[in-house]
């Protein structure tokens, strides 16, 4: 009796992907996101309303002059942060920073409570209030640059098991840090309207503070890197360093998109609640507080609008080069309106307008920078670390320049110059900068261990030959 032939292994239909393979460390993204929004819905309401506050509680420009001292060392921090952040865990080297947010804004409500309480007022002079202020405002800088590089490279090593998600996940962790932008207006708003003394404002921001150090501590689990061989570890680690970086072709033409986000950021924390208050004809502060705060909780939902927009454009229209152009025409609108604003210099609709675009124009901004730093360059520290170093130094200057902007040519001035910086800085990255658009080495490396855990499932005759 004659056999028939032998039937042929039949191929393995494609596995359709679970969503932990579709989405890869999406819980640690999102234990991230909603850490980092309860961490800034309380530094954003406390830094929105300092340089105002100050100046009303009688300590003149000290508000912004806090925030410059911040900034100024989180840039300088940011020579020595990356190897904190190697040695020690991203993890861990958030938890510990995010307490230095807690005792900045503790050193506000200190402030604003000092010439109205008696107590306060014997024990502490006006300059000594002042030099402590300055000095805390320093220190804390040093927790900041090690929170936001320790950010980057924990984001990044996230994203490194499915790059095509890169956009979605820093779109996604941006978007809820927006949310954190109306969150905290709305905040303000409230605690304002219902309370006589900021110094409220300022412990209430102090105590969510604290809760979010608890989130991260608790809750956010730890993410390694994809190993890579020794060798190439080792090689990557001493050819590549800050400084040399510093000094290729590739970072020289992201300065300009640094230099903008920076003046974007500082128009937004320390320019933003003074710009619309002083477009507000009452004179009564608590009102002109409530006014600036509602407007400014639309510049919370421009940034939700403009996150999951670069996120999107990035994954699906066209990579880096579409995102710039895109940023382009929103940089055009919002500046643009705000310059016309500044010239009508009365609180209205066009309030409401300006604070929505100009968020907008920030968090595309925003997402932007970390799409590029954390996948455009050999590594995910160095370039972080960079950033932070001269994003922080050009905040610190514009802080200081904004204590001297109080009248509408001024106004005017700046907002002139922010958009031409802005406009060549997206040229650059929309017509120059080379993208790479390609896997980088330790998402092959990834890869190839994946594949090769598959063969070990497929049948003698479906592997490949040797």
């Amino acid at each position: 009796m004659s056999q028939g032939p032998p039937s042929q292994a039949q191929p393995l239909s494609p596995r359709k992907e679970s969503l932990t393979e579709q989405y890869p460390n999406l819980r640690a993204v999102l234990i991230l996101s909603g850490s980092f929004f309860v961490l800034f819905m309380a530094f954003f309401s406390a830094a929105n309303s300092a340089s105002k506050a100050l100046k009303d509680s009688g300590f003149g420009s000290l508000g912004f002059f806090s925030l410059s001292m911040l900034y100024l060392n989180f840039g300088l921090a940011s020579l020595w942060t990356p190897r904190i952040i190697k040695r020690l865990d991203a993890k861990l080297g958030m938890v510990v920073a995010s307490l230095f947010y807690a005792l900045w804004i503790i050193s506000l409500a200190m402030t604003t409570a000092a010439l109205k309480s008696e107590a306060i007022s014997a024990m502490l002079s006006y300059n000594a209030v002042v030099v402590i202020v300055l000095s805390i405002s320093f220190v804390s800088g040093a927790g900041c640059s090690m929170l936001w590089i320790a950010q980057g490279k924990y984001l990044s090593d996230c994203a490194e098991a499915k790059p095509a998600k890169k956009g979605f996940y820093n779109s996604l962790f941006w978007f809820t840090m927006f949310l954190a932008q109306v969150s905290s207006s709305l905040l303000n708003a409230f605690v304002l309207g219902s309370f006589s003394q900021v110094a409220y404002l300022f412990v209430i921001s102090t105590g969510i503070c604290i809760l979010s150090t608890i989130c991260l501590l608790v809750f956010l689990p730890d993410i390694r890197s994809q190993k890579m061989p020794a060798t190439t570890q080792q090689s990557q680690q001493s050819d590549v360093t800050m400084w040399s970086m510093m000094g290729e072709n590739r970072m020289i033409q992201v300065y300009g998109l640094l230099l903008c986000q920076a003046l974007s950021l500082a128009i937004r924390q320390g320019g933003m609640v003074p710009f619309i208050s002083d477009t507000i004809q009452s004179t009564d502060t608590q009102e002109q507080f409530k006014l600036a705060s509602l407007a400014s909780a639309m510049f919370g939902i421009g940034q939700l609008v403009g996150s999951p927009m670069v996120g999107y454009v990035n994954d699906h229209l066209g990579g880096g080069q579409a995102v710039a152009r895109t940023c382009l025409v929103v940089h055009l609108l919002a500046y643009s309106i705000t310059i016309v604003y500044n010239e009508i210099h009365s609180f209205g609709f066009l309030s409401f307008v300006v604070t929505f675009l100009f968020g907008m124009q920030d968090a595309a901004l925003q997402t932007q920078v970390t799409i590029v730093l954390g996948f455009e360059f050999r590594t995910n520290v160095e370039p972080f670390a960079i950033y932070r170093l001269l994003n922080s130094l050009a905040i610190s200057g514009g802080m200081a320049g904004l204590a001297f902007i109080i009248d509408i040519n001024k106004y005017r001035v700046m907002f002139c110059i922010c958009f031409l910086i802005t406009l060549g800085a997206q040229g650059i990255m929309a017509f120059k900068f080379a993208f790479q658009n390609r896997k980088t080495q330790r998402v092959m490396i990834y890869e190839e261990v994946k594949q090769q855990e598959l063969q070990e499932f497929l049948p003698e005759s479906d592997k490949p030959q040797q």
